[in-house]
């Protein structure tokens, strides 16, 4: 057999052997660099894990804190609940305690205006009749009329407003009947709707009222005439439309109400003033008054 190399054997040189150890560091240079490549992405992702750890850890205590900020805030709101609670329930005893003193004020009122027509009603007894008794009288009877106010007053749940029907009717009837004027003879009729009105308003009313049924009863009926007494009272258009009206003589054709020098009429445009109230007088069959006095409300 020959010793010389077949065709097909590959004979290397030192230039292969060189070349191929230069593609092995180039393969081991490129493993490293992905190698390299692979740690900075590692890295890199338990850098973004550290971050959205700290993010976490942040959102944690911003959570803790929201639940803080919560609690303190419901605390003070317990607090301030129990703050309105309590001054809430000494207003209420504070207005518990006026309205006792107030009924109790209106009540001492009455019964002191009570003692004062009493008092009156005692001398009114020893005069002869005349117009000392007569003036004495009506005193008496204005004195009851406010008397009649403050015992509303003190039986209504209101303090500040007076029921004025429920008053009307009642002074109404009591002035017939100290009168003395038969219901046979001259009877009292009634066109009240529900009306209330503040004591200032009420008082000055009470006595125009008194005063109309008064002035009807004294001068309407003269000789034994027949006939009636009608008290109207409703509410229109911000207004109170008190009336005093009768079908008896009227009044006299020359009269001038503004000059009239009865103390009755110089009461009624007093009072009117006083409440600022608009007076109307028709005389021609019997006698109307009629009141338009302005409320609030």
């Amino acid at each position: 057999m020959s010793s010389s190399v077949s065709s097909m054997d590959v004979v290397l040189g030192p230039a292969d052997h060189a070349r191929a150890v230069l593609n092995i560091l180039e393969d081991y240079v490129s493993d490293g660099a992905r190698i390299a490549d692979t740690q900075k992405a590692v890295l890199n992702i338990l850098e973004d894990a550290n971050q959205e750890r700290q993010r976490l850890q942040d959102g944690q205590k911003a959570v803790l804190n929201i639940l803080d900020d919560l609690a303190f805030e419901k605390h003070r709101l317990e607090k301030t609940q129990d703050e309105i609670v309590q001054s809430e329930q000494a207003l209420r005893q504070s207005l518990k305690e006026r309205e006792v003193l107030l009924q109790e004020v209106h009540h001492r009122v009455k019964n002191n205006l009570q003692v004062i027509s009493s008092l009156i009603n005692m001398q009114v007894r020893v005069l002869e009749d005349g117009a000392s008794r007569e003036a004495l009288v009506q005193c008496q009877r204005r004195v009851e009329a406010i008397a009649l106010i403050h015992e509303k007053l003190y039986q209504s749940k209101d303090y500040a407003r007076v029921p004025f029907s429920e008053y009307a009717r009642g002074l109404a009837e009591n002035v017939f009947r100290l009168s003395g004027v038969s219901p046979q003879a001259v009877t009292l009729e009634f066109s009240v709707q529900p009306v209330a009105l503040p004591v200032d308003k009420a008082i000055p009313c009470g006595l125009i009222l008194n005063e109309l049924i008064t002035n009807s009863l004294k001068h309407a009926f003269p000789n034994g005439r027949k006939g009636m007494v009608r008290v109207s009272l409703r509410m229109q258009d911000g207004c109170v439309e008190l009336e005093v009206a009768d079908d008896g003589v009227g009044l006299p054709r020359d009269m001038d109400l503004q000059q009239s020098g009865s103390l009755g009429l110089q009461l009624i445009r007093m009072l009117t003033k006083q409440v600022d109230a608009q007076l109307r007088v028709e005389g021609t069959r019997g006698a109307s008054f009629r009141v338009k006095i302005p409320v609030e409300g």
